[in-house]
């Protein structure tokens, strides 16, 4: 918000004093709420941290190992989601969650959530043209109807049906909702249809949390095609993600790190699955655990790594 665009104020410095302090009134104002809203922004990251790594612990579920009872409380992590989704839309975090349902392996182990979900079929499954209303319970719906429907239902002709107003209902909701953090989500989500919609993230979305990962997806998709596969130099893939990253250095990530952590964890996992050269990861993994110990990725990432290094 610029005050002084929205209200000028012409005076005469020498005729009007008064408008000289209510002028400067109005700029410390500005500042005070300006840097109110950074560090809000930064504080929501790390005021989401402990959630964040709950609902990683529970998607992991890495104490169950037993494959019928694996992922059977999923439904904690989905409650957790939707309070994320409705309180925090506008931030990395948020993505993020989205994101980690793609770990889940076991979807049929939860009955609750089964029960759940089917409620919320019912509910907003013929309602999605009208994004302005129980927007977060219907993002909810859509977010998790990508993974469970099939799951749920065991029907594909009504699993087809279901994905086609799925991607109808988000871009509705991209396009015509009133909130623009619902309408990012919605367009983040839609990646996974098509990588087009990236363009849409960079020409749209200038000054939001969205717009980091438009702009690091635009550095990976010119070396790793939509096949997954890799193309083009892969080391110059690395030098433009780190100038990326010391771009957005200040940034908190999810989990509460700094922008710098996340770096050394897709370096890593870049040099060891993609160009098989393990020292160079382990490099990375050392200085993650150095500067990080509790990193909530650390564990999986080097086992990751050890994994590629003995298969190689």
């Amino acid at each position: 918000m610029n005050l002084w665009l929205m209200n000028p104020i012409r005076f005469n410095f020498m005729e009007d004093k008064m408008k000289i302090k209510l002028f400067l009134s109005i700029i410390i104002y500005e500042i005070i709420f300006c840097s109110t809203i950074v560090f809000a922004e930064i504080n929501y990251e790390i005021e989401l941290a402990n959630t964040f790594k709950e609902y990683y612990i529970i998607l992991q579920d890495n104490d169950t190992k037993d494959e019928l009872k694996k992922n059977g409380n999923v439904h904690l992590a989905v409650d957790l989601l939707s309070n994320v989704i409705r309180n925090y839309p506008a931030t990395l975090t948020t993505f993020q969650m989205i994101s980690l349902l793609d770990t889940v392996q076991f979807w049929e182990n939860d009955k609750i959530l089964k029960e759940r979900y089917l409620n919320m079929k019912d509910k907003y499954l013929n309602t999605l043209n009208d994004p302005n209303t129980d927007t977060a319970d219907k993002l909810l719906f859509m977010i998790l109807t990508k993974n469970v429907n099939y799951v749920y239902t065991l029907n594909n002709h009504e699993e087809e049906e279901n994905f086609n107003k799925r991607i109808e209902g988000l871009i509705k909701m991209k396009d015509e909702c009133k909130n623009i953090d619902y309408r990012a989500l919605a367009l983040y989500c839609l990646l996974y249809i098509s990588r087009s919609y990236n363009d849409e993230i960079l020409l749209k979305y200038t000054d939001h949390p969205i717009r980091f990962i438009g702009e690091q997806n635009a550095i990976s998709y010119k070396y790793v095609n939509d096949k997954y596969e890799n193309i083009g130099n892969l080391n110059e893939n690395i030098n433009e993600l780190k100038t990326l990253y010391s771009k957005y250095k200040d940034t908190i990530m999810p989990g509460g790190e700094k922008m710098e952590i996340h770096a050394y964890d897709v370096i890593a996992f870049t040099y060891a699955a993609d160009l098989k050269d393990y020292e160079n990861a382990k490099i990375y993994l050392n200085l993650i655990e150095n500067k990080a110990p509790n990193y909530y990725r650390l564990s999986a990432l080097k086992k990751v790594v050890e994994n590629l290094r003995k298969k190689s």
